[in-house]
């Protein structure tokens, strides 16, 4: 079983509404991190509190080797999140990880398209900065202008940054899957498909239509899929998932996003 760490949160700042990036010091925890994976927080105030009982599990957004720091950007969504953003610089944090796998930066294709929504946005910075492609086209997607997050960072980046907001608040209007369709603007060319690949995180049915739509173009692609988790090392059964197994009569069998994730092939994901 994973042992439980401890960092020193060097600060714990409002980036947007109900968004905040902790910044925590624990080189050893730094050293190991990949793009992707996560750690699992004990939000309590108090060092020995069970209040809230569970851990939260929360996305590396990025790190600073040189610094042995890490960002952890996380949107208050209830009592352990909020709990979270009362913490203060100078206090320790307990938690556990770096947990789950992480994208394989080493099957970088020429092109990356990465698609990120809502809170799936954070996780997909760091992997924007490790992965070594000719060209990075990056597409955010969020509910509106107060809720955007990450633009200069992203761009610095990126070879093409492109931000849709639902309701045309800030950047281009609509879905952020609008401009990965296949005649839409990003549209690939036969002959670049083996060298393009797609790397997502979000809402689960921007991820299913982004499959649909990477199947109907022919490009390969690695998701990063929400569940809900307790225990963050495979041993709750929470964040069970479906994979494609071509032995079991249903055609699939059953994975844990926590311990066997949260990372996927798109060919090895069994959407319903």
């Amino acid at each position: 079983m994973k042992s439980t760490l401890h960092a020193s949160i060097i600060s714990n700042n409002q980036m947007a509404k109900d968004i905040f990036c902790l910044k925590l010091y624990e080189p050893e925890t730094v050293k190991a991190s990949q793009p992707g994976q996560f750690i699992n927080i004990k939000c309590s105030l108090d060092e020995n509190g069970v209040d809230p009982y569970l851990r939260r599990p929360i996305s590396i957004a990025d790190i600073d080797k040189k610094s042995g720091t890490m960002d952890i950007i996380y949107q208050v969504r209830g009592r352990g999140t909020k709990v979270l953003s009362e913490r203060k610089s100078e206090e320790t944090i307990n938690f556990m990880g770096p947990l789950g796998n992480s994208f394989d930066t080493q099957a970088a294709p020429e092109h990356a398209i990465i698609v990120g929504g809502g809170i799936g946005v954070f996780p997909l910075l760091y992997l924007a900065k490790e992965l070594k492609t000719k060209k990075k086209t990056i597409l955010l997607g969020f509910r509106n202008k107060d809720a955007v997050v990450l633009e200069n960072e992203f761009c610095s980046v990126a070879d093409n940054l492109i931000i849709y907001t639902d309701d045309g608040s800030y950047g281009e209007k609509g879905l952020v899957t609008t401009a990965f369709a296949p005649f839409g603007e990003l549209a690939v060319p036969e002959s670049e498909k083996d060298g393009t690949a797609f790397f997502t995180c979000g809402p689960e049915m921007m991820m299913k239509r982004l499959v649909h739509i990477s199947d109907e173009i022919g490009i390969t692609g690695q998701l990063s899929i929400e569940r809900r988790m307790a225990c963050g090392i495979g041993a709750c059964l929470v964040c069970v998932c479906k994979l494609k197994d071509s032995d079991d009569a249903e055609g699939f069998k059953y994975s844990h996003a926590c311990k066997d994730g949260p990372i996927f092939w798109k060919e090895d994901l069994f959407f319903d």
